[in-house]
């Protein structure tokens, strides 16, 4: 379970393949504010985006290959996943028993 919510996306993919950074949180939150207001959305869902270059893709690309990577090998290797994979394996379910 996700214990913080993303209010604004980082990054975006674009239809043309492009990658974007969101700028909002470079910006004045004043401005931030007006331009949402104008909008009709609230603040924390402005995306403003800007397009980064095609080096600048290939490193943002590398390092969230990285952190994906990362997110799998913890999410591997927690506790609770072990019991399930290995419940699956032996093709029976985990038996708990009580100690007396």
């Amino acid at each position: 379970m996700l214990t913080k919510r993303a209010r604004s996306s980082p990054f975006a993919l674009a239809i043309n393949g492009a990658v974007l950074l969101n700028a909002r949180a470079q910006l004045r939150s004043s401005l931030v504010t007006r331009v949402a207001r104008a909008l009709g959305v609230g603040s924390e869902l402005l995306f403003i985006g800007f397009p980064l270059t095609r080096a600048e893709q290939v490193r943002a690309m590398a390092r969230l290959d990285d952190a994906a990577a990362e997110a799998a090998a913890r999410i591997q290797a927690s506790p609770s996943r072990s019991a399930t994979l290995q419940s699956s394996v032996n093709g029976r379910s985990r038996v708990r028993r009580k100690k007396m």
